[in-house]
């Protein structure tokens, strides 16, 4: 799988900082417009850890800023189950953004 970026996620503000120095890397598998609008199959997102969903959102919306719009409204799966944004995120899940589906 050659196509794929990490982007990592740094807080700089001490006074907001995580407990927890130690960080994670979130493969997200991307689909149909996430998929076009940044022209990988996939992507990586560093986060410190514990991580949540909405975290991930808030990561790969600063990452890929065209993805922005679409990402807010994109479902998220961990381990083939939609999520909600305050679900634990682990390493070694597979996560998958999924855009809306439109048409008829």
């Amino acid at each position: 799988m050659g196509d794929m970026k990490l982007y990592t996620s740094t807080n700089p503000d001490p006074n907001t900082a995580r407990p927890s120095a130690a960080s994670l890397t979130i493969t997200v598998r991307l689909f149909a417009g996430a998929k076009a609008l940044v022209g990988l199959t996939e992507v990586q997102i560093e986060l410190a850890q514990p991580a949540t969903v909405g975290e991930l959102r808030r990561a790969l919306s600063h990452a890929y800023p065209q993805l922005g719009p679409l990402v807010s409204r994109a479902s998220i799966a961990i381990d083939n189950q939609y999520v909600h944004d305050d679900q634990s995120v682990r390493a070694d899940a597979q996560v998958a953004c999924i855009p809306p589906v439109s048409g008829g």
